[in-house]
């Protein structure tokens, strides 16, 4: 019972850090992935804004062609930002795949 309550504790502070503004929680996992978190989460970061920049290219391209045939640079303006989110997508998508994968290969290592 002592377990439940203190990663009931930990999820607490967790939530109390982030609501008070300190957004930098240490995460100490053995094995160094504390590295692999932060990598995760600006990965996570960087797909929110490429897909408000993508939102934006497409709004700006139908505001162009509300005024007649727009310039070719904002037709295809939306596609480099499109290929973006399409690799992070990929990448937050076998992120939970990838990680029972290692955790099964550390279980089965283990005995």
């Amino acid at each position: 019972m002592q377990d439940g309550g203190n990663s009931l504790e930990n999820l607490s502070r967790f939530w109390r850090d982030r609501i008070e503004g300190r957004s930098e929680t240490s995460f100490a996992i053995p094995g160094g992935e504390e590295a692999f978190l932060t990598w995760n989460r600006r990965v996570r970061g960087g797909h929110r804004w490429l897909s408000m920049i993508f939102t934006a290219t497409v709004v700006a391209n139908f505001g162009a062609m509300a005024f007649g045939e727009p310039p070719v640079w904002i037709v295809y303006s939306p596609l480099a930002p499109l290929l973006l989110l399409l690799l992070s997508g990929f990448y937050l998508f076998a992120l939970p795949y990838v990680a029972t994968w290692r955790s099964a290969s550390r279980a089965s290592g283990a005995d």
